[in-house]
């Protein structure tokens, strides 16, 4: 009896790639004083076990961001000049180094699962790092 094939798309098998084609990420923006605001509602929120729709949260959490006080902004705008600091600061040794120090003072690496992609899967620098790959395993 014939064996079934299975159905859909065969999964492809991610190869292995030498470890200098992986890229660092540029550093991530910087937060404005209004999203630092609704991290802290969102945690406030949390805490007190309050189920709310997404956007009635928003709502509400812009609602008392504009009717709060500038004394009680001036928290949040602070901590949004101290995020783009790094974040300028960050960039600048990307665009110098390619690499970067994170917030806890360790160099950023890149992500060990993220593979390359390439566009043409067939394009000749592809065939040959195929190639290398192949004859690297034997």
């Amino acid at each position: 009896m014939e064996q079934k094939r299975p159905r859909g798309r065969p999964r492809k098998q991610a190869e292995e790639l030498p470890c200098e084609v992986f890229k660092v990420l540029p550093p991530r923006k910087g937060k404005s004083a209004l999203t630092f605001f609704l991290m802290e509602m969102k945690l406030k929120n949390q805490e007190s076990n309050r189920q709310v729709n997404y956007d009635d949260f928003i709502k509400e959490a812009t609602e008392k961001w504009a009717h709060l006080s500038s004394y009680n902004k001036k928290i949040y705008i602070e901590k949004a000049n101290k995020d783009e600091q790094r974040y300028r600061r960050q960039t600048k040794e990307y665009n110098e180094f390619g690499v970067y120090y994170g917030d806890d003072g360790k160099l950023v690496y890149p992500p060990r699962s993220l593979k390359r992609k390439s566009s043409n899967s067939n394009s000749r620098e592809n065939v040959k790092r195929k190639a290398e790959i192949k004859s690297n395993k034997e």
